[in-house]
C-alpha cells in the first residue's frame, strides 16, 4: 500500500506540474494583511517582568510605539478589562524556510504571533533569498508577523554547510566581508564552524569597528568562547579552554565529563569575555526525544503541513540523524549537563538569551519559544526571570527599549486573561497581540491559520507536497553522498 500511495502521489505531482490544472489548489490563500497601527487597552495590569507590576492602567499605542501608560480614570468596561499586559516574546535564534520548501510565506510569521512572539532574530538566511523580502513585507503590512532582525549569510572557513555561505580563509578579507553584510542591511554577523582562529579574530575586530554584533558557533579549532559576542547552542562550552574536532552529535560526548572544575572554567571564560549565550535547549530536547517520534509527529501535525514530520523530520527518510539508543542517551545526558551550566551562568550573572533554532527537527515557530521558557524554568531559573530574559533581556541586545513597557518603547506586547508570570500554563490564555503597533486578536490569527490549514490538508495538496518533498529529499541525499 505504501508503494501504491507513492506511485499515486507521483502521478498527481506529474499532472499538477505538466497540466497545470491543479495549480490553483497548490496556492495558499492570500496572506492576512496587517491592520492599521494604534490601539488602547483600559483597566489592565501592566507587568514588566522582574521589575514592576501596575494595576488599573490605560495603555495607549500611537503608530508603532507605546504613547503612554497611565492610571485609568475611566469607569467604562471594555474587552480587555482586568487582563494582563506583558512585553512580547523574542526569539533570539530562528531560521525561516528557504524558498525551496513549499510552505506559505506567512505561516511561520503567523505561528509566531499566535504564540506571542513579536520579534525574532534570524540567525542565518539559508538560501539568501528569503529573509530580506519577508522582513520588508512584514514591515509594510503586506504580511502579518513579528519584526525581524537578521544576520544574512553564514560566514565560514572552507566548509559550505548552507547555500548562503560567505567563505573566508584570509584575515585580510574580514573587513570587506563584514562591510558587505552591513551594506546589505543586515543586523549581525553569523560566524560558523570551520573558521580558523586568525580569521575569526579578524572578523570580530572588523565587526566591532562596523558596530555589528557577532553571534555564532565557536569554530572547532577555537577555544570557547573565542571572542564571539553571543555563542549559540553552547558550542565549545564543554571544552573551555580546549577544542574538539568532532561534529554534532558525537561532540555531545564531552558533556559526560563536564565536572565541577570544567563548569567553573566555562563560567569564568564566559564572564571574563562578556559573552552572551543562546543555548537553544529545546533543540537537544527534541533530538533526544526521537523514541517518541509518533507523539512529536502528532503535535507537529496540528501546526504544520504533513511533509515536515513525515519527510523532513522522519527518522530515516529525512535529514540524516542518529536515532540509536546510544545517541539518544548521549543527547539526554548532554541536555542535563547544559541545564546545570545554564543555572550556574544565571546565578553568576552571565547574559543568557532565549532562542530555539526554529526549523530543526520538531522545533516549531512560536510555540518553541514557550517550550524553551519551560526548559529554562526546569533548569532552575525563576519564572519571572525567565520572562525577563525572553522579553527585555533579549530585546536589549537588538534595539533600544525593545521588550519594555514604557512610553516611547516599540509597541510589541501581549494581553492575557490570566497572569503567565505565575504559571506558564497561562500562556494558553493569550487574547491579543500587538506587534509593531498593530493589534491582532486571537480570533484574527486563528481564522487565518484555519484557512491555511484547510488548504494544505486538502488530500490532493497534501499528497503532492509530501511526494514532492520526498523526491527533493532523495535528490539531496544522493547529491550529499
Amino acid at each position: 500500500m505504501r508503494i501504491v500511495l507513492r506511485v499515486l502521489g507521483a502521478l498527481v505531482l506529474l499532472l499538477a506540474v505538466a497540466g497545470g490544472g491543479l495549480y490553483w489548489l497548490l496556492q495558499p490563500p492570500a496572506p492576512l494583511h496587517a491592520p492599521e497601527r494604534g490601539a488602547t487597552f483600559d483597566h489592565v495590569t501592566v507587568i514588566q517582568p522582574g521589575e514592576a507590576r501596575l494595576e488599573g492602567q490605560l495603555v495607549t499605542v500611537d503608530g508603532n510605539a507605546i504613547a503612554s501608560i497611565a492610571l485609568s480614570t475611566s469607569e467604562s468596561e471594555g474587552r480587555y478589562d482586568g487582563m494582563y499586559v506583558l512585553p512580547g516574546l523574542i526569539n533570539m535564534h530562528t531560521h525561516h524556510p528557504p524558498q525551496a520548501i513549499p510552505v506559505a510565506r506567512d505561516l511561520f510569521p503567523l505561528l509566531n504571533l499566535m504564540y506571542g512572539v513579536t520579534a525574532v532574530r534570524d540567525a542565518g538566511d539559508i538560501d539568501g533569498k528569503t529573509v530580506a523580502p519577508l522582513r520588508e513585507e512584514i514591515k509594510t503590512g503586506k504580511i502579518a508577523g513579528p519584526r525581524i532582525f537578521a544576520c544574512g549569510p553564514f560566514v565560514d572557513g572552507t566548509e559550505r554547510t548552507w547555500e548562503n555561505t560567505r567563505n573566508i580563509t584570509d584575515p585580510k578579507d574580514a573587513t570587506t566581508v563584514v562591510r558587505e553584510i552591513k551594506s546589505a542591511g543586515y543586523d549581525c554577523v553569523k560566524l560558523y564552524n570551520s573558521l580558523k582562529p586568525d580569521v575569526l579574530a579578524a572578523l570580530i575586530v572588523a565587526a566591532k569597528a562596523e558596530g555589528m554584533p557577532t553571534i555564532g558557533h565557536v569554530p572547532r579549532d577555537v577555544g570557547y568562547p573565542g571572542g564571539i559576542g553571543d555563542v549559540q547552542h553552547f558550542t565549545g562550552a564543554a571544552f573551555a579552554p580546549n577544542t574538539d574536532p568532532r561534529h554534532f552529535p558525537e561532540v555531545m560526548d564531552a558533556w559526560a565529563n563536564f565536572d565541577d572544575a570544567q563548569m567553573e572554567r566555562t563560567v569564568k571564560a564566559t564572564l571574563d569575555n562578556g559573552t552572551a549565550n543562546t543555548p537553544t535547549l529545546i533543540t537537544i530536547a527534541k533530538n533526544a526525544n526521537y523514541a517518541n517520534y509518533q507523539e512529536m509527529r502528532a503535535a507537529a501535525a496540528a501546526l504544520l503541513p504533513r511533509y515536515f514530520a513525515d519527510v523532513l523530520w522522519h527518522p530515516t527518510e529525512g535529514l540524516p540523524r542518529d536515532v540509536s539508543e546510544k545517541n539518544l542517551a548521549r543527547l539526554k545526558a548532554g541536555l542535563a549537563a547544559e541545564k546545570r551550566l545554564l543555572k550556574r551562568l544565571f546565578d553568576a550573572g552571565a547574559t543568557l538569551h532565549i532562542g530555539t533554532d526554529t526549523q530543526t527537527a520538531f522545533v516549531i515557530p512560536g510555540i518553541d519559544v514557550q517550550e524553551e521558557m519551560r526548559e529554562f524554568a526546569s533548569a532552575g531559573v525563576p519564572l519571572e526571570q525567565v520572562w525577563k530574559i525572553a522579553t527585555s533581556g533579549n530585546g536589549s541586545a537588538l534595539a533600544p527599549k525593545l521588550g519594555r513597557l514604557e512610553a516611547g518603547a516599540p509597541a510589541d506586547f501581549l494581553v492575557f486573561r490570566e497572569d503567565p508570570t505565575k504559571d506558564l500554563a497561562n500562556l494558553a490564555t493569550l487574547e491579543a497581540v500587538v506587534a509593531d503597533g498593530r493589534l491582532y486578536t486571537k480570533e484574527d490569527l486563528a481564522a487565518r491559520f484555519a484557512r491555511l490549514k484547510a488548504q494544505w490538508s486538502n488530500p490532493i495538496v497534501d499528497t503532492v507536497m509530501v511526494e514532492a518533498t520526498r523526491a527533493a529529499m532523495a535528490r539531496f541525499k544522493k547529491k550529499d553522498k
